[in-house]
């Protein structure tokens, strides 16, 4: 075959940031590599991209041989046995929680993973007008794609119910789960039952460009009462 140049598993390309030897980057694209020297950002460098490597691993966590090893963007790119970024490929070995460095094969193909969440918004001491975080927390690259609303408790907030609440996270979607209603709606979204959120009947939310929680805005009118359970699941994309 004459048009073969190579296996591709170790890949040059030109640094975009500062490397460190030994380190697992993103290079986008869904393309991940360790760096095979030091280099600073405009020097051409080459990545391995498949292969069993021992590589830092964040810390305090456990995983079994076999299992998915994951890439975790913050703070120095080590791999993970937490879905905080897309999956890299698997560990050849058990990890203990005190461990710093892992056994790892890359499989070179970018990973996604699809996860489940659960969070409970317990609104019934009251809410006041602002934001709430409330759930567990979305990885780096964890894009919603569907969600229900359970609410436990019917909200109100002691008066007209006027309040609105939206649910949403910080800075790339406020409203990435449900846009901001009024209890008071002829919907009645926040009386007890379950339903859709808005995002069951769009696109998938933006992608999450940091660590985030499930954040109530609470408008209008401080909430008395209620409370609701949010669940779903999310999709972990490279950038």
């Amino acid at each position: 075959m004459d048009n073969y140049t190579q296996s591709g598993d170790i890949l040059s390309v030109t640094a975009g940031e500062t490397m460190v030897s030994g380190r697992l980057y993103d290079i986008g694209n869904g393309l991940y590599g360790v760096a095979q020297s030091d280099a600073a950002s405009g020097d051409l460098v080459a990545l391995v991209r498949k292969g069993r490597l021992t590589l830092p691993v964040v810390a305090g966590l456990t995983a079994e041989k076999g299992d998915p090893a994951y890439f975790d963007p913050s703070p120095t790119g080590d791999v993970c046995a937490k879905a905080y970024g897309p999956r890299v490929g698997h560990f050849a070995a058990d990890l203990g929680s005190s461990d710093t460095t892992a056994d790892v094969i890359l499989d070179g193909e970018p990973g996604v993973v699809f996860l489940d969440f659960v969070a409970v918004l317990d609104g019934s001491s009251g809410l006041a007008i602002g934001s709430h975080a409330f759930g567990p927390e979305f990885p780096i690259g964890a894009r919603v794609v569907q969600a229900n609303i359970n609410v436990t408790q019917t909200f109100t907030d002691g008066a007209t119910d006027a309040a609105t609440i939206a649910i949403g996270w910080p800075t790339d979607d406020a409203s990435g789960i449900d846009a901001a209603i009024a209890i008071s709606d002829a919907s009645n979204p926040w009386d007890a039952g379950f339903r859709q959120s808005d995002t069951t009947h769009s696109a998938p939310s933006p992608r999450m460009t940091a660590r985030r929680r499930l954040t109530a805005v609470v408008a209008v009118a401080p909430i008395t009462a209620g409370q609701l359970i949010v669940t779903g699941t999310y999709v972990v994309t490279p950038a």
